[in-house]
């Protein structure tokens, strides 16, 4: 948070067989638990703004910036952790978060979505467009691009649903009741009663399920 380095990384310019990234290890000063890339010069920017855009990687941190989206952190190639939570906590209680459109990219958000929801924040899913990171969509596309992106993020529980309508289509009896336990799974992170209590209400709705037996569920 003072600006002082950590560690390193390095990201491969020529398309070989090289890894696409090279990290220092890990040292008793730098764990990647509880660094945010980029936090220090953006952490100004999150509040005045009260939001955070968390990415995966400090390239897409220094693409973003280039384009005046200052209010961003990179999770810097792990998974988005309880202490990255309590961090960000401090300077904001909404968050986008900005990942690759692959399978794993949707994974990673959700499971990140998660553990924001537990620390009381309101969170935000922005997906790239296939085959684009966000480094390279803000190289390729500027700032308006990347302003109507993330103005165009789904509410966490939107995003869950909408999923789950798309992937539920031709699925069977069994698979939807699983999908839709795991949306439960989110909801009974909020830790505000009340905005848990709508939240319930809005899925029965959009589901078409008895709001009753969501609140059995939740409740085992």
């Amino acid at each position: 948070l003072t600006g002082q380095p950590v560690g390193f990384g390095a990201r491969r310019i020529i398309e070989d067989d090289s890894p696409k990234y090279i990290n220092s290890p890990e040292t008793d000063i730098y764990q990647k638990r509880l660094v945010l890339y980029g936090l220090h010069s953006a952490r100004d920017q999150i509040r005045a703004l009260d939001q955070v855009i968390i990415v995966e990687g400090y390239t897409d941190v220094t693409s973003l910036y280039r384009v005046s989206i200052k209010n961003t952190v990179a999770t810097s190639g792990t998974a988005l952790t309880e202490d990255h939570a309590r961090v960000l906590a401090r300077y904001t209680s909404n968050a986008i978060l900005l990942y690759d459109a692959d399978s794993a990219g949707a994974a990673a958000a959700l499971r990140g979505a998660d553990i924001l929801l537990e620390n009381g924040m309101e969170v935000k899913i922005a997906m790239m467009p296939t085959g684009l990171d966000p480094d390279e969509f803000a190289r390729k596309n500027g700032e308006e691009e990347v302003k109507r992106l993330l103005a165009s993020a789904t509410p966490l529980m939107e995003f869950k649903v909408n999923r789950f309508e798309y992937e539920s289509r031709y699925g069977s009896s069994t698979q939807k009741a699983t999908a839709t336990r795991e949306i439960l799974a989110s909801i009974t992170k909020v830790g505000d009663p009340i905005r848990r209590s709508f939240l319930v209400r809005d899925l029965a709705e959009r589901l078409q399920l008895e709001e009753s037996a969501l609140w059995n569920d939740i409740q085992k």
